[in-house]
């Protein structure tokens, strides 16, 4: 993520989407949690967050929604409207939301008296399987660190994110990784590095209907065959992308298949292009196409969106310079 001060009361930080480029499901937990294996890595699909000091306690928090255009580009992302497009953008601003809840555990912790203001300008789609509302969580624990602790405190604001999400970790300790991947074992929550040779460009599409991820659970079955991870990781080490295009896997895919007719439809539509190789992200119902360059992605972004009625965006992997980094030249305190 991108920290930006712009007062000592206001703080603003851009944070990415992620894709799994390999997820397999372990086994069932006491706790009532997947153990699993992914790897995830974050894309330049992003939200942007605005926070201020309350002197008064409350906790507040806007949402903005991208405006209903049929079609847009910004950067390096292209994308277009799609007939149902309120579920994507539909985001809630109370306790619902991961960053009311966050702001909340970490007050607790930190025993601050002190209130925020959260302005959220949302890029990511939700119920995607992009991580947007981890992504968002993740941010607003460095935030809050920042504006009520007055310094960096990583120990506090892993062991918290580990106790509001499986994926919030891989935002705070994946995206200081090179080109930001990692390995996540446990719930997602043991975040490893993982070695990649160059950047990759996505095209990632969002159908007009989301999935749930409790559904997408619920439906999923014991299946005794795990694959291993270790092709995904031996592409990105070596560079070799159509290794990777072979080896991505998702063992939620075939329950997703189950709860959206979407999921199948995209996986054909995908198949059709020239692309190196296409997946479902996390619990869906989003599908990303790893392609060839920039020139191929953007190609076949234009393609899709016009002629589905989905949010289409291209997109190139995530790479900024870690949190400690951007902190050390603000000269943080950690």
């Amino acid at each position: 993520m991108l920290v930006h001060f712009r007062s000592q009361d206001e703080v603003e930080i851009t944070t990415p989407a992620k894709v799994n480029l390999f997820l397999e499901i372990l086994g069932k937990r006491p706790d009532g949690y997947h153990d699993l294996s992914t790897v995830m890595m974050g894309i330049s699909m992003v939200d942007r967050l605005r926070f201020k000091l309350r002197p008064d306690g409350e906790l507040r928090l806007e949402v903005e929604s991208p405006p209903a255009s049929s079609s847009k580009t910004r950067g390096d992302i292209s994308t277009t409207g799609t007939e149902d497009r309120d579920e994507a953008w539909d985001v809630p601003s109370d306790r619902s939301n991961l960053v009311i809840r966050s702001l909340e555990k970490i007050r607790d912790e930190l025993g601050s008296a002190l209130g925020m203001d959260v302005y959220l300008q949302k890029g990511i789609p939700a119920k995607a399987g992009l991580g947007g509302g981890s992504s968002d969580a993740a941010a607003t624990l460095v935030a809050a660190s920042l504006l009520w602790a007055r310094r960096w405190d990583r120990d506090l604001v892993s062991r918290i994110a580990a106790s509001l999400g499986s994926d919030i970790n891989f935002f705070l300790e994946g995206l200081s990784m090179p080109h930001g991947a990692a390995d996540c074992q446990g719930r997602g929550e043991q975040v490893r590095p993982v070695n990649v040779a160059g950047p990759l460009w996505f095209v990632v599409v969002q159908p007009p209907r989301g999935c749930s991820t409790r559904a997408v659970f619920e439906r999923l079955e014991p299946n005794g065959k795990k694959t291993p991870n270790i092709g995904v990781l031996d592409a990105l080490a070596s560079g070799n992308m159509s290794q990777l295009g072979a080896q991505l896997h998702n063992r939620l895919e075939m329950p997703a298949c189950l709860e959206s007719p979407w999921i199948e439809r995209l996986k054909r539509e995908l198949g059709n292009e020239s692309v190196l190789g296409h997946l479902m992200s996390g619990s869906g119902a989003a599908r990303f196409a790893l392609c060839r360059s920039k020139q191929n992605a953007m190609q076949v972004a234009r393609r899709l969106a016009a002629r589905l009625p989905v949010l289409v965006f291209s997109a190139r992997s995530w790479t900024v310079p870690p949190i400690e980094a951007q902190f050390k030249v603000m000269g943080i305190r950690t």
